[in-house]
């Protein structure tokens, strides 16, 4: 400890020598004892030398050279007088010495804390080296993922391009809208769900022998679905359409109307529902139906899809919404038991109960009056 104390106080060789403060944020290195001090705790460092040294080592070299001033005192005023005065031999070999060493005198390269500072540039630069393979190795896997990426893309630009080349025979596609009428199609082509599914907002297969609507799922975005003159029949599978508005299946051969309705319930956003000429529209009848009948078909209708503001046409108004909801909200509660039977109920209970209350008197009477006669 002595000799690191020592080589500590002889390190720096500026006029100021180490100065008094505290470490920086990010903290230094006491090149005596390789500890690191932490921001804000107090150092003495010479920034020409770039010396760092802890509190604990700078008071042991402190605490050194005062002890070795005394010693020398000590020994000054055992010495005669005349060698006293004159510094004696060992103040004639200090001054000789100081004389005799150089200027700048430099700290041998294997000292404790030379070796330490290799270490420490070592591992670093270990450390950047490993950080900067990482690196590497992170943008060489983000360039073959975009190249995979790309790829991928470009096959399925490629097959949608193939699918709207085969539909040019039986579809047009202008502007989000899809037209395929009367070509003789019972279902949607696979070429037409692989090239349009994804950007058709309308569509329109009227006049064809449809029979079904499943498969129309793809069509997520599907916004306007006309389906007249067809062969749709109960029961009918409606697929999940969230941003359908409009449904026109006019002309077709649909008889199940509360089937319809619980299919149409995926839609939550209809708002026009058109249904003439099926033989579950009242008007289809040819005139034979009367305006109740109608007026009682549309109040379903209303009552059942909230949405609805326009059925076969016809706009919704807010009083027909109202009578809908006044017959129909309740439609599907569990009836009401009449007070007769209530009543009825009431008194059987009271009977069965004093039937079993008056039994019970009767065997604890006889119980006592056996015990009583014995």
């Amino acid at each position: 400890r002595a000799r690191i104390a020592k080589l500590a106080w002889m390190r720096c060789r500026c006029p100021s020598g180490l100065v008094a403060g505290t470490a920086p944020e990010g903290g230094v290195f006491c090149n005596e004892c390789s500890v690191i001090v932490m921001g804000g705790k107090p150092t003495h460092s010479c920034r020409t030398c770039d010396d760092d040294m802890c509190q604990r080592c700078f008071e042991r070299g402190a605490a050194d050279r005062v002890s070795r001033g005394q010693r020398q005192s000590q020994g000054a005023a055992a010495l005669p007088p005349s060698t006293a005065s004159s510094g004696g031999p060992a103040a004639t070999r200090s001054r000789a010495s100081v004389t005799s060493r150089p200027a700048s005198t430099t700290v041998p390269s294997n000292t404790p804390t030379t070796l330490v500072k290799a270490k420490l540039s070592a591992a670093m630069e270990r450390e950047r080296e490993r950080r900067r393979l990482l690196e590497e190795q992170r943008q060489i896997e983000e360039a073959h993922a975009r190249s995979l990426e790309e790829a991928r893309l470009a096959a399925i630009r490629k097959a949608i391009q193939q699918a709207r080349d085969e539909a040019e025979d039986v579809c047009t596609f202008v502007d989000g809208a899809l037209v395929c009428a009367e070509q003789g199609l019972a279902g949607v082509p696979a070429c037409v769900v692989k090239g349009y599914a994804d950007v058709a907002t309308k569509v329109d297969f009227s006049w064809n022998p449809m029979v079904s609507l499943e498969s129309l799922g793809p069509f997520f975005f599907l916004e306007e679905l006309a389906v007249d003159n067809g062969e749709l029949a109960s029961p009918l599978k409606i697929p999940e359409l969230p941003f359908l508005r409009v449904l026109s299946l006019n002309n077709n051969k649909l008889t199940d109307l509360h089937d319809l309705v619980r299919g149409l319930k995926k839609c939550p956003r209809l708002a026009l529902l058109s249904l003439r000429k099926n033989p579950l529209c009242p008007d289809a009848l040819g005139g034979i139906a009367t305006d109740g009948e109608y007026v009682l078909y549309r109040q379903y209708l209303v009552s059942q899809i909230k949405t609805l503001e326009y059925v076969d046409s016809r706009k919704v108004t807010d009083q027909e919404r109202r009578r809908a909801s006044s017959r129909f909200d309740n439609a599907h509660a569990d009836p009401v038991t009449p007070m007769a039977d209530v009543f009825q109920a009431i008194q059987d209970w009271f009977t069965l109960n004093l039937a079993l209350v008056s039994q019970y008197i009767v065997q604890n009477t006889r119980k006592s009056s056996g015990v009583s006669a014995t």
